[in-house]
Formats: C-alpha cells, structure tokens, sequence
C-alpha cells in the first residue's frame, strides 16, 4: 500500500489556503492602513497644537513647518510646507491660508486625505477623513478611524470624495 495524498486532497487544501487568505488579505492591508494613519494623526497633532501655539502668539497661523516649535520626524520639502513621514504619508501645512493639516496617504495615487481644521474657514473645526469617491480601501480606512457622517463633496484635495467626520 503507497502512502500520500491524492491529488483531489491537495486540491481541497489549496482552495481553504486560497480562501482563507481572499478573507485575510483585506483585513491585513486595513490594518496596515489603519497603523499608518495613526501614526500620521499622532505627527498632525503635534502640528496642531504647535499651530495653535502660532496662533495664540503671532495671531496668524505659520506657514511654514519650520516655524513651528517642534521637531518633526521625516523629509522636508524645499517649500517647507510639507513633509513625508517614514509612513509614506505626506503631511502638508496650510497655514494660514486655510487653517488645515493635510495628511495624505500614498497608495499609488492621493485617494485619501486626513486633516485638522483650526477652525479658521468657519467649517467643521476637528478631525475629517477624505476618501476619494469610487475607493472602497480608502472609504473602509475613514470608518475604522471612527469617521461618520458620510458627506459627498466635490472640492476636496483628491478630487471628488467623501468627506467623514472623525471622533
């Protein structure tokens, strides 16, 4: 008597192996995603509370990171208005031309952008997450950061998107 595996029971491990992963797979790169954006909120924070110290001294928010009171890990641009984190992300200061902190995920192209608004345009002040519209990953990420209040809005960094608030 031969011992071993018949070729249909090879076959029946390969397609649990095959949807297990299918299953997995989503909910690894989420994760992924999820942990990269926190650590571009925690770096944000830091420039909006360091913005706000701006603020209170100088009366007009800073333009320029380099400005601000604080050290922030990664790559300055030449501009000096924006940043890549070791993440990937690219944080961008808006200064006091609207009162932002864009933090946008690079994913091949910017389908996501989270930013703090100080409150300077008279819209919602705190935390939003952009997603550009059609991008499941990037509308999946803004509700397991907490976002609601899905809202359509055509003038967003990325284009077409929608727009969560965050808690």
């Amino acid at each position: 008597m031969k011992k071993g595996f018949t070729l249909i029971e090879l076959l029946v491990v390969v397609l649990i192996i095959g949807i297990l992963s299918a299953v997995a797979l989503p909910q690894y790169t989420t994760a992924v995603d999820k942990a990269r954006m926190t650590e571009a909120m925690i770096v944000g924070r830091a420039v909006k509370d360091a913005q706000e110290r701006y603020y209170m001294a100088n009366g007009v928010y800073a333009d320029y990171l380099t400005d601000l009171d604080i050290s922030i890990p990664g790559t300055m641009g030449t501009d000096k208005t924006t940043l890549r984190l070791a993440s990937g992300s690219i944080l961008t200061n808006a200064g006091s031309r609207y009162g932002y902190v864009h933090i946008i995920n690079k994913t091949g192209v910017n389908t996501l952008v989270l930013g703090f608004d100080f409150g300077a345009t008279g819209y919602y002040t705190g935390w939003t997450c952009q997603a550009k519209q059609g991008d499941k990953r990037a509308e999946r990420l803004c509700l397991s950061l907490g976002g609601t209040n899905k809202v359509a809005n055509g003038g967003c960094v990325i284009g077409a998107c929608y727009e969560y608030k965050l808690k």
